[in-house]
């Protein structure tokens, strides 16, 4: 599973746009404006679940989770 696009957020954007938005990488710099999270690279990370912060990115459209070991996707995704 390379990666995820999902989105809860009104706006879909196209692959050419998600390409020229921000990528986060680290969960601790989505606790401090999750709205603005709309690409978030959590690969190779060694992660077995998602972190529930997740959640609270509305605005999340691709979601990249290669190189972890996760089992199963929380409900929220």
């Amino acid at each position: 599973m390379p990666f995820l696009i999902v989105g809860q957020s009104q706006k879909l954007y196209s692959l050419i746009e998600l390409k020229s938005q921000k990528t986060y990488k680290d969960i601790e710099e989505i606790k401090k404006n999750p709205e603005k999270v709309i690409v978030l690279d959590l690969g190779d990370k060694d992660l077995k679940e998602l972190p529930i912060e997740i959640e609270k990115c509305v605005n999340l459209q691709k979601l990249i989770v290669y190189g972890n070991q996760l089992k199963k996707l929380p409900d929220f995704l």
